[in-house]
């Protein structure tokens, strides 16, 4: 054989060798998909991570060695984990830029990995995500690939508030006086929690009882947290209580009362610091208790009104308290929130609100049924007759 023979045979068997790794590419058909979202939210500074999952499918090619490799714009910002099945190994924590054995895995269909992810606290923004699946002998020859946003927003605690402000505490009074406490959960919805507060213990010698409803029935609470050592899940919801106080309880007092943890009592979920007052019950014919009732004022706009309490039964002139609010005249006070029962007296037989009408100066008002009221005032007793 001549060596120009020789020359050609060298050179065909270059370029089949050359062609080899393209050609074992060129067979392999595949594509990788994700549980993920684009733009999926996430919460920054979320107790738990966020599973997701990365699935290959393949339609041709199978057992082809490859890697996995991925590209994520918030490494500084995340803690980023994959479960390693092999020998059960568990999550591990995505370092580098590779996931999988350092030698590659084969590519199979259907085959589907675990990740996690979660966001630091204050890592609100938006991020890129990059899955690939490369040539396991060649990590640059990328076999498929997968990209995603992720949104991280700031996180919301949940919120306690109450309605005491709203009730009226007589110190001496038989009577139950019920106020709830109500939670909006956010971000912390689902979370085993208990409540607690300092009430029923700072100030036990003042509270003759302290209870809270659990279905149809009351639980002594007086120095203790409400809900089992189990806890129960935070979620949107309101618990009722109710109390009596002492005949020596008259005064003002502070409490707070906290949604925590009920596997860590020291984390604190929410709280709320509840100022309230007992007042003095006030005699009547030197025996027994009169019982007081407070008006509130709703200015719709205008300027603040103290709120008047008074014992029960008293008739409030309401004539004695006229609001002010810039541009505007003031057409009177109303029973009611849409403005249709104007009235001149407020009975306290109960805890009520009046709601102030405004017209804009220089308007001419609607003309509004104005409820007749006659008052009598007999040895002190107070009666109204409507017409």
């Amino acid at each position: 054989m001549n060596k120009r023979k020789w020359l050609v045979i060298v050179l065909a068997l270059a370029m089949v060798l050359t062609m080899m790794p393209a050609m074992a590419l060129a067979a392999v058909d595949a594509t990788v998909t994700t549980s993920l979202t684009d733009g999926q939210e996430f919460v920054a500074g979320a107790a738990e991570p966020t599973e997701f999952t990365v699935t290959t499918n393949v339609t041709e090619g199978e057992g082809t060695m490859v890697k996995g490799t991925f590209e994520f714009s918030g490494t500084d910002e995340a803690v980023l984990e994959y479960y390693e099945t092999y020998q059960d190994q568990g999550w591990k924590p995505l370092t580098g830029n590779t996931f999988g054995p350092a030698t590659g895995f084969q590519l199979t269909d259907d085959a589907t990995s675990k990740f996690r992810i979660k966001f630091n606290d204050g890592s609100e923004g938006e991020y890129d995500f990059t899955i690939n699946i490369v040539d396991a002998n060649n990590e640059s020859e990328v076999i498929c690939s997968l990209e995603q946003s992720l949104n991280v927003r700031a996180y919301q605690k949940s919120e306690l508030t109450t309605n005491i402000g709203e009730k009226t505490f007589i110190a001496g009074d038989d009577e139950w006086t019920e106020f709830t406490f109500s939670t909006v959960a956010n971000d912390d919805d689902g979370i085993l929690v208990r409540g607690g507060s300092d009430f029923g213990k700072q100030y036990e010698d003042k509270i003759a009882g302290l209870e809270y409803k659990q279905g149809e029935q009351w639980i002594n609470m007086k120095g203790q947290d409400f809900g089992s050592e189990q806890g129960f899940p935070m979620s949107d919801a309101t618990s009722t209580f109710r109390v009596k106080f002492t005949e020596d309880a008259a005064g003002s007092y502070t409490f707070t009362a906290r949604m925590y943890r009920a596997d860590n009592p020291q984390e604190e979920l929410c709280s709320v610091e509840v100022p309230f007052t007992v007042k003095k019950a006030s005699s009547s014919s030197g025996s027994g208790y009169v019982q007081q009732k407070t008006l509130t004022f709703d200015t719709n706009g205008g300027n603040s009104i103290d709120a008047v309490t008074e014992n029960y039964g008293k008739t409030i002139v309401l004539a004695d308290y006229t609001p002010k609010r810039s541009g505007y005249d003031f057409v009177g006070w109303y029973k009611d929130e849409k403005l249709t029962e104007k009235i001149e007296y407020a009975i306290l037989d109960y805890d009520m609100t009046v709601y102030a009408k405004w017209s804009a100066n220089g308007e001419p008002t609607e003309d509004a049924t104005v409820e007749t009221q006659i008052v009598l005032v007999i040895n002190d007793k107070t009666a109204v007759v409507d017409g």
